[in-house]
């Protein structure tokens, strides 16, 4: 059965996650892991978040994949015996050293081996799964026909690859630029996406001016990979062996999450209940989808093979988001009145629209608002709760978007 694995960068998102379709999520601890800015979870949260998710019986994954020093494995240790008291599903490393601590701890937690650790050939698998990995998170520089060829010279083992989110310059994910020019260590998860910034370049050996960087007069964000997609790939994917397919983007918004791991799950389900015929016709809807969030425009990256120069956005740093995520519909009330939280303000009369949890849209009309002064408002600002009278019945938690013809 194939494992849909989504971000969780707070408890928040990670509770969305799984209401929107994935079958497992991952985290990090504070400071043991490789997305230090996120919004990593603290021991109280982890702890509800593995409650919610057990109960309904999905999985969680914590992230210690931290480069560790001597004076970092107290903490290690600390949290690897905190994970097995929780009974998580899986630990993610990507030091020998920390294999060799969970091992010698009698840590019987199974351990999946960070995309870091850079496994790009079946030999490595085939050590790594000798030496106590369940699971191999592989490389981001391999074509889907080398991930099946590594797939079936290690039946034995589970393999993972990810299918959708940011993507580094480097070679998985191993960078020292941040370091170098910010005194922040990329490969200690405080990495500050230097490459996404604008350069210029000096000609040191002709006459020491500087030159603005450019690529064929399409602008100067000479590092700056798009990101992965790979949702019209997932036919072939899926007939590679992977065991788990991962979404990035624990730094990434809730409403990202949300609708990325809805589109993934839908196709997932589609292509398992009604094959590929149908996947194919409704693939143009899922690819509308992914393009209402913000993104650096998409690459299919190294998935059919080595990427070219159209794997990166010569012209800009970012896209502009076609919708926008509004809020989300908290309690019911009676005769079609709601509490609405209002996340990002918008109009009476504007047309909205709900993201359910099996992918599918729903249209929304609302008839009237109030505030929480009693007064009947026509523009809701972000914020706050407003009781809202909608046109009909609809379930509470998912989120409620702003809606676009297209």
């Amino acid at each position: 059965m194939i494992e849909l694995l989504s971000p969780a960068g707070s408890l928040e998102k990670g509770m969305a996650a799984i209401e929107y379709g994935a079958d497992a999520i991952y985290f990090g601890l504070k400071g043991m892991n490789l997305r230090a800015f996120a919004s990593n979870l603290s021991i109280t949260d982890a702890e509800h978040l593995i409650e919610f998710v057990h109960d309904r019986g999905k999985r969680v994954y914590v992230t210690l994949n931290i480069f560790p020093y001597d004076e970092d494995f107290s903490t290690i240790r600390k949290y690897a015996k905190w994970c097995q008291a929780k009974n998580v599903d899986g630990v993610i490393v990507s030091d020998p050293g920390v294999i060799s601590l969970l091992m010698e701890e009698k840590i019987e937690i199974p351990i999946h081996l960070s995309t870091q650790a850079n496994t790009l050939n079946s030999f490595s698998a085939s050590f790594w799964g000798r030496n106590g990995v369940k699971r191999i998170i592989l490389a981001r520089e391999l074509s889907l026909d080398q991930v099946k060829k590594i797939c079936e010279k290690n039946s034995d083992m589970e393999f993972e690859i990810f299918i959708h989110g940011a993507l580094c310059i480097s070679y998985s994910g191993r960078c020292f630029l941040s370091k170098y020019m910010d005194g922040r260590d990329g490969n200690r998860g405080e990495c500050v996406q230097c490459c996404r910034w604008q350069y210029k370049i000096k000609d040191v050996e002709k006459d020491g001016e500087w030159y603005e960087v450019f690529e064929d007069e399409k602008g100067t964000y000479i590092f700056n990979s798009k990101d992965l997609k790979s949702i019209e790939l997932l036919p072939e994917i899926l007939d590679t062996g992977v065991k788990s397919l991962k979404i990035e983007g624990r730094m990434r918004s809730l409403y990202y999450v949300s609708l990325v791991t809805s589109v993934y799950r839908r196709g997932i389900d589609v292509l398992k209940n009604d094959g590929r015929e149908k996947f194919y016709r409704i693939l143009p809807q899922l690819e509308r989808e992914l393009e209402k969030i913000s993104t650096r425009g998409y690459t299919t990256n190294f998935l059919k093979g080595i990427p070219d120069a159209n794997s990166y956005s010569f012209l800009k740093g970012g896209v502009k988001k076609r919708e926008s995520f509004v809020g989300a519909l908290r309690f019911k009330l009676q005769n079609s009145w709601y509490i609405l939280e209002v996340k990002n303000s918008f109009s009476v009369g504007e047309g909205i629209e709900m993201l359910l949890g099996n992918g599918d849209v729903r249209s929304i009309f609302l008839l009237e608002a109030i505030n929480f002064k009693g007064e009947k408002v026509e523009k809701l600002h972000a914020g706050l709760l407003y009781r809202v009278r909608l046109d009909g019945e609809y379930p509470l938690n998912y989120f409620i978007r702003k809606k676009i013809n297209q």
